[in-house]
């Protein structure tokens, strides 16, 4: 008969799937799978988190359009984290919060091609 793991048997495994996507390529990411289903995610760190096993950062408000503009700098946006038509909609997000200097207003596009 098998038993259910104990808290203190559980752990988060990195796992990096055989196939892959468009998504997962541009994330560059691997998934953290647990080796039990009695727990959750947060459950497993939150146990851990007294041996320093992980460091949890946590990024205030106040901190956003900065962040933002940094990762602007290197080519980190919604476009590029999530390709296809969802990442270039959630891209148009940041136009209300960063400077955009080289959009011209939807007049000077007509005035043009008349």
């Amino acid at each position: 008969m098998k038993t259910q793991k104990e808290r203190k048997e559980t752990i988060l495994v990195p796992f990096e799937p055989r196939y892959s996507n468009e998504r997962l390529l541009a994330q560059q990411g691997a998934f953290l799978i647990p080796n039990t289903l009695n727990f959750s995610h947060h459950d497993i760190l939150d146990y851990y988190e007294n041996d320093k096993f992980y460091i949890k950062i946590k990024i205030g408000i106040s901190s956003f359009n900065e962040i933002t503009k940094e990762l602007l700098k290197m080519n980190i946006t919604a476009s590029t984290m999530y390709p296809g038509l969802e990442g270039f909609c959630k891209s148009f997000e940041t136009i209300g919060i960063l400077p955009i200097t080289n959009i011209r207003p939807i007049a000077e596009l007509t005035e043009d091609i008349s």
